[in-house]
């Protein structure tokens, strides 16, 4: 379960990390919705993903600080390269 972190508001629901990119699904807000495929991340920006396009995605992970967040996301990205 994570938030993705907006400057004006947010969505909760479910954060997926997988080999083929990330995805998140809220469910009170399916417009809020997130699938970016590997190819489209270029680098991991602390609790989140900076897209080949300049645009950056962040989440608080429940149950996680946010320097764990940043690890995780780190770890993940660089399993995937």
């Amino acid at each position: 379960n994570a938030r993705h972190d907006k400057a004006f508001g947010g969505c909760s629901g479910q954060l997926i990390l997988s080999s083929t990119g990330l995805q998140f699904n809220c469910p009170s807000d399916v417009h809020a919705g997130v699938q970016v495929a590997i190819s489209e991340i270029s680098a991991i920006d602390e609790n989140g993903v900076r897209l080949t396009s300049g645009k950056k995605l962040h989440f608080s992970i429940e149950g996680m600080s946010k320097p764990n967040a940043q690890a995780l996301f780190t770890d993940w990205f660089n399993r995937l390269r």
